[in-house]
């Protein structure tokens, strides 16, 4: 591995990183935000629990229903060149 393709498989895993921590922070945010506005108006744990695993269900079913890719639509064959 040269000192260009290492470079860029720590720059890759760098930017994923940071993808993944900022989601995380935001679904932390929405999350605390969601428990303080139920908990506020007179719900308890149960409501809450409820209300994050009906959350939880619907991102997992929007999950499935994204389309899947064929590997010819991964790496389509090169076109000759001109």
């Amino acid at each position: 591995m040269n000192a260009q393709t290492l470079r860029l498989l720590f720059l890759n895993v760098g930017h994923f990183a940071d993808h993944l921590f900022m989601l995380n922070l935001v679904s932390g945010a929405i999350a605390l935000l969601t428990v303080r506005f139920i908990l506020a108006s007179g719900g308890g744990f149960e409501t809450v629990m409820v209300v994050l695993a009906t959350a939880a269900v619907f991102i997992v079913i929007a999950a499935l229903m994204l389309p899947a890719r064929t590997v010819a639509e991964m790496a389509p064959d090169p076109a000759a060149a001109e």
